[in-house]
């Protein structure tokens, strides 16, 4: 009964578990001029095997086709060919396109149509938008969420998309049916370079069943695959303008760098391939045309002596911003502007010593902000393969982001969490963030006749992210440590600087970055299709089966632990008996009357005899006792002394 049970939910659940799709149909009627229905007529895909042929009303239907954009030729005895170029095909949509042949005795030239583009889709039973290529090529935006956020009702925020008032979170995206969302912040983790996009289905409500795990919009990319002919392409771009500067007007360069090349056609017979690599760099990946605040420092190291010993001499010298270098020399302190200078590096720091930091010249830029930039690698590519009626494909995809002062999980740009309170007087220190995603999939098609097809499909996705202090990064151990590289300015084991009360809002020289995380989402699956046209109706249905590895480990505070381990250190006593000696030591008191009051021993303490002589004299190598000094005499005592008696 329980078996029985079971196998009515799964069939139940069969059309809610469908992969996403990365094809789409074609169909339509082919008649004669007179209007005829014209039976039997072949349709096909033009540089493909994909084709079909018209039923007695004259209606065909060619399931399965790829995304993208082809040739359609209708052929009939007796009759003119007719192609029609420029067809486009949607994920999961339905592509119309009828044929009106005429007669001709003798074969003539083929005629060729250029397909429409429809003005309302269909076949698209909810609010759907197709972003093809033209789009893609044409405007002035990159990325998938930038090119949905054009969209109605769509709003993009910190890359973060909100479709009709709903969250963020309630988002679906897939690349070529893969999911990509972290389960942890149910946000976007893969980036498609635009150069390989070959579209972007976007889904605002209404889902079909074979899209879940969202309630406020669906994004599906598709990637390019290869054709027939061999095609490349490469881009660079780069923009203009000066490093920042006080004046808000001049022509500003944010070092912003991106290269792609593309490359794709056949193998081999019935197989073909496309490769997709881009590169991205900023400078500063958050851009904004408000100012950041900077002012010059000069830093000083003090050590604490000299390199013959003697005191420096510092300690009651108290420097202004007014006073620089040149104060030291009035104070007689050194010589010459040189020697002062000199000073900084002379001595290695170490953060036991003096550091003197002066600041002056505030300042308000515009332009790019030290250490905020962002460099991205994108790699993507498939290979597609006909073995007789079985449809081969393979591919996948790869992202990598690493940045300074975005812990963001966008690898386009940044999200706008910058460390402003860093701009100042630390931007040495923005925090370090790294992350990957990487995709993959196999999938096979079998017709199954004219008009149905099987589809299974494995996958596998993960996504790993990493960030912290820029210098010891996953070194726990040294963010807290003030003799640690970079930890000059820490006040002492687990303690940044603190803020200086003119710049309260800032963070002060040195300070550490005090969180660590390390994060890893992963993923594979297995799922099914079947998909039948019966009349004018197509039936899905499917089952997937996916199974989710989740890691994340974060240390809030990791300073802390430095302190903490350094409290360890210094009380860290090993584990020793009960001392069983004690007693007062008198002036002229002889080692006899102190060996009968303690209750120890006897023995005879030769005058200028040491302790240790007289242990020698009394104990045997392997005598039970421990050392302990105090800053005037050392003496043994026993352990354990009555244990045995």
């Amino acid at each position: 009964m329980r078996k029985t049970i079971c196998l009515s939910v799964c069939i139940l659940l069969l059309p809610m578990m469908l992969f996403a799709q990365t094809s789409g149909k074609v169909s339509g009627s082919i008649t004669s001029s007179d209007g005829t229905p014209l039976v039997g007529a072949n349709v096909v895909v033009v540089g493909t095997s994909l084709g079909s042929a018209s039923g007695s009303d004259g209606i065909y239907y060619i399931l399965d086709v790829p995304t993208g954009t082809y040739s359609v030729r209708a052929d009939y005895i007796g009759y003119q060919s007719v192609t029609v170029t420029n067809v486009k095909v949607s994920n999961s949509l339905t592509t119309d396109i009828d044929y009106t042949l005429q007669m001709s005795a003798v074969k003539g030239a083929a005629v060729e149509i250029v397909a429409e583009r429809a003005l309302i889709q269909k076949s698209a039973t909810n609010t759907t938008r197709v972003i093809d290529q033209e789009v893609i090529n044409n405007v002035a935006q990159r990325g998938v969420e930038n090119l949905v956020a054009m969209q109605t009702g769509v709003v993009n925020s910190g890359g973060a998309l909100y479709v009709r008032g709903s969250r963020s979170g309630d988002m679906a995206y897939y690349v070529d049916g893969v999911y990509t969302v972290n389960p942890f912040s149910l946000s976007n983790t893969s980036v498609v370079s635009n150069a390989a996009m070959e579209d972007i289905a976007f889904q605002s409500g209404g889902f079909d069943a074979e899209f879940g795990n969202s309630n406020g919009g669906m994004v599906n990319t598709t990637t390019k695959s290869g054709t027939e002919q061999l095609i490349a392409s490469a881009e660079f771009v780069t923009d203009l303008g000066s490093e920042a500067t006080v004046n808000k007007n001049d022509l500003h360069s944010y070092g912003y760098k991106l290269m792609n090349i593309n490359v794709g056609g056949p193998l081999m017979d019935n197989m073909k391939y496309f490769f997709s690599f881009e590169n991205i760099k900023y400078e500063d990946a958050s851009p904004s045309t408000s100012y950041f605040p900077t002012v010059s420092l000069d830093e000083i190291n003090v050590p604490d002596t000299t390199s013959d010993g003697t005191p420096f001499g510092f300690g009651s010298v108290s420097f202004t911003e007014a006073e620089g270098l040149s104060q030291m020399v009035s104070l007689g302190l050194v010589d010459s502007l040189a020697a002062a200078s000199a000073i900084h590096y002379q001595f290695q720091k170490n953060y036991s010593d003096t550091t003197l930091l002066m600041f002056s010249d505030y300042q308000r830029m515009y332009g790019k902000k030290p250490n905020a930039g962002l460099s991205r690698n994108t790699i993507s590519g498939n290979i597609t393969a006909n073995v007789g009626q079985l449809r081969l494909k393979a591919g996948g995809t790869f992202s990598s982001k690493d940045s300074r002062g975005d812990l963001g999980e966008s690898t386009t740009i940044s999200q706008g969490d910058y460390p402003y309170t860093y701009s100042l007087l630390n931007s040495d220190n923005t925090p370090w963030y790294e992350s990957k995603s990487i995709s993959g999939y196999v999938n096979a098609t079998q017709p199954l006749g004219a008009l149905s097809y099987i589809k299974v499909n494995m996958s596998h996705y993960s996504y790993s992210r990493e960030y912290g202090d820029n210098n010891h990064k996953d070194n726990i151990a040294a963010y807290g440590d003030p003799t640690a590289s970079g930890n000059e300015y820490l006040r002492g084991w687990g303690k940044n600087p603190i803020s200086i009360e003119n710049f309260a809002y800032f963070s002060n020289k040195g300070v550490v970055y005090d969180e660590y995380r390390k994060s890893l989402m992963s993923y594979i699956g297995i799922k099914g299709d079947y998909v039948n046209q019966w009349n004018n109706h197509e039936i899905k249905a499917g089952l997937e089966w996916r199974k989710h590895t989740l890691r994340d480990y974060r240390l809030a505070q990791p300073m802390e632990i430095a302190e903490g381990y350094q409290k360890a250190v210094v009380a860290n006593y090993g584990p020793n008996g009960v001392l069983g000696a004690d007693g007062i030591y008198n002036e002229g008191e002889t080692f006899t009357d102190l060996a009968d009051t303690a209750g120890v021993l006897n023995g005879v303490w030769d005058e200028g005899e040491t302790w240790e002589d007289v242990n020698d004299d009394l104990v045997s190598e392997d005598a039970n006792y421990i050392d302990v000094t105090t800053e005037d005499w050392k003496y043994t005592t026993y352990r354990n002394a009555y244990t045995e008696n």
